[in-house]
């Protein structure tokens, strides 16, 4: 009996150096937890008080690449070849667009697809009744105007791009730490 009750002395004073570390444990992540709200909130507040400025200078920068786009549109022969140039770190020219399919209307569609392919339905039509755009893309030019379908190759249009730099993600990320503090 007296080793029971030695045995249950050792459990108990393992179990409350156990309960000891543990309870340091959750007080040190308390104070990270307090610490790292306290620097969010600090960054937030920055963020905030930048947002109107940074909205404004990305209002600006978005004008200035408009104005480009539109002088490259407006002289499209500069870029036949090559098709794009790099100027003060914007690169500029005319890339081909996206490809696209006329539908006209989608139920006359449907019905054409369900005469005209009916082995290919399900991979061309949802459920639903409505087409599938990227498995048409995948059908032949005659398939395509069997079904009344016009396919339009995407044009070249105007670009201006500049690299993502940390400057620009830092932004990103204002305006979006601003748009979630205002909610």
């Amino acid at each position: 009996m007296a080793k029971a009750k030695e045995a249950g002395v050792a459990k108990s004073a393992a179990l409350e150096e156990i309960e000891n570390a543990a309870a340091h444990f959750a007080g040190a992540h308390d104070a990270l937890r307090t610490y790292v709200d306290r620097v969010a909130e600090e960054v937030r507040a920055v963020h905030a008080r930048h947002a109107a400025t940074v909205r404004e200078l990305a209002a600006k920068e978005a004008g200035a690449k408009q104005a480009v786009v539109d002088a490259v549109d407006r002289n499209r022969s500069l870029f036949k070849s090559p098709k794009s140039r790099s100027l003060y770190g914007v690169k500029v020219g005319v890339r081909k667009g996206q490809d696209t399919l006329e539908l006209g209307d989608e139920d006359r569609l449907i019905d054409r697809i369900r005469n005209l392919l009916p082995e290919q339905k399900d991979q061309l039509v949802k459920t639903n009744a409505s087409v599938i755009r990227s498995a048409l893309k995948k059908l032949s030019g005659d398939a395509l105007q069997r079904l009344g379908v016009h396919y339009r190759a995407g044009a070249d249009e105007a670009f201006a791009t500049v690299e993502k730099s940390d400057a620009e993600k830092m932004a990103q990320a204002i305006l979006d730490s601003a748009a979630g503090g205002e909610r």
